[in-house]
């Protein structure tokens, strides 16, 4: 019977001769740096169709009268007795208020994945998030640093401001 060596097989990427640990590493936080801005100006978008999805939420569920009632009353009820005190927080009182309801978050996430204006955004985002999952790999594959400069092409420059006006 033969002995089998118990060593391990070493197989040395040459590319990877090039970068060490270090530089690695801090492509790595360059890499997931860009896609973070990236995925920071996609979620601004996003962000300023929440006050329409709402508006389309309580008008798919005939809400808007109500509440518009629901707070004039209230708003007058604290006129009247005055402010509650913290331990009794007004339900609904604002559509800050409002998001925070689970349905009515569950409903503003459906409304703002079909609306036809986002669909770019959240296919961007999902891009972005695949390739942020992948960037160590990514990384660990370069052998130099234009290989790198390669992999922010890839990604992308995120635009300089996002304003509502721009913001789709």
């Amino acid at each position: 019977m033969t002995k089998q060596n118990s060593k391990p097989t070493i197989v040395a990427n040459a590319k990877n001769n090039n970068l060490g640990p270090v530089a690695r590493e801090k492509y790595e936080a360059i890499l997931n740096g860009r896609i973070q801005q990236c995925i920071a100006v996609q979620e601004a978008k996003i962000k300023a169709q929440r006050p329409k999805a709402l508006r389309i939420f309580l008008e798919q569920h005939q809400l808007t009268d109500k509440l518009t009632k629901y707070r004039a009353m209230l708003s007058e009820l604290i006129t009247f007795f005055g402010e509650p005190d913290w331990r009794s927080t007004v339900w609904l009182r604002d559509d800050n208020a409002l998001n925070q309801q689970s349905k009515v978050q569950n409903g503003l996430e459906t409304i703002l994945r079909g609306l036809k204006e986002l669909k770019p955004v959240y296919a961007e985002l999902d891009r972005l998030h695949h390739f942020q999952s992948q960037v160590a790999e990514k990384v660990w594959l370069a052998g130099a640093p234009n290989e790198i400069a390669e992999l922010l092409k890839e990604i992308g420059e995120p635009p300089a401001n996002v304003s509502k006006d721009n913001a789709v």
